[in-house]
């Protein structure tokens, strides 16, 4: 790959049910961004599946509770928080 390209992929992630987002019953939200990516073919299923049972393990639940979402989804469900921060302060 010609070393003047520089790719960047995003996985983003609901992870239900963890105590780091108010405990059973809640959704939160993450993304992950990929810098440097050389090949974008390497980012497989089974690469995936290795970051929902990392971000399971860190986030204290099943792999089940891990699920891959679109960008869309995660604007859409992160949208009022990013409002909510922006609003706090006093400028």
């Amino acid at each position: 790959m010609n070393q003047l390209v520089y790719i960047t992929a995003s996985l983003y992630f609901e992870i239900s049910d963890s105590y780091m987002f108010g405990g059973e019953g809640t959704v939160g939200y993450m993304e992950i961004n990929l810098g440097g990516i050389s090949d974008v073919e390497k980012i497989t299923e089974e690469y995936i599946q290795n970051k929902r049972k990392e971000h399971a393990e860190l986030f204290r639940v099943p792999v089940e509770s891990v699920k891959l979402i679109s960008k869309q989804e995660y604007d859409r469900e992160t949208e009022e928080d990013e409002e909510r921060d922006f609003d706090e302060y006093d400028y």
